[in-house]
């Protein structure tokens, strides 16, 4: 348990430097607003409650925002292993959906690249 928690220390620690590669301090697009100095997100104003693996994928998409992350790439980032399950990268991925989403059958932020893995768009 103690290396899990160590790397996702690590991932964490890499996905607060990266932010938006812009230096800015929030991202909003749309009705969702993420402020990286209070962790916090915000759909239409109100604030929305993700768990730290949801935050730090978030985090990870927005950071390559229009680049298509495969499920192992997701996997390497946000668990920090190798060959996970893509399976369950899918079941996460729905869920963060559900919370960000106005309508997951037609989403706006988180696309599915079938076959792939996944794309932020903030087109």
């Amino acid at each position: 348990m103690g290396e899990l928690m160590a790397r996702i220390r690590v991932v964490e620690r890499s996905l607060q430097k990266v932010g938006t590669g812009t230096g800015d301090t929030k991202f909003s697009c749309d009705w969702l607003t993420v402020d990286y100095e209070k962790r916090k997100v915000l759909i239409e104003g109100s604030e929305i409650h993700l768990t730290p693996t949801e935050y730090k994928t978030l985090l990870l998409l927005i950071a390559n925002k229009g680049k298509v992350l495969t499920h192992n790439f997701i996997i390497r980032q946000i668990w920090g292993y190798e060959g996970g399950d893509s399976k369950s990268v899918r079941v996460f991925m729905a869920n963060l959906r559900r919370k960000l989403e106005k309508d997951t059958t037609l989403p706006r932020f988180i696309l599915t690249e079938v076959g792939v893995g996944y794309r932020f768009s903030d087109e």
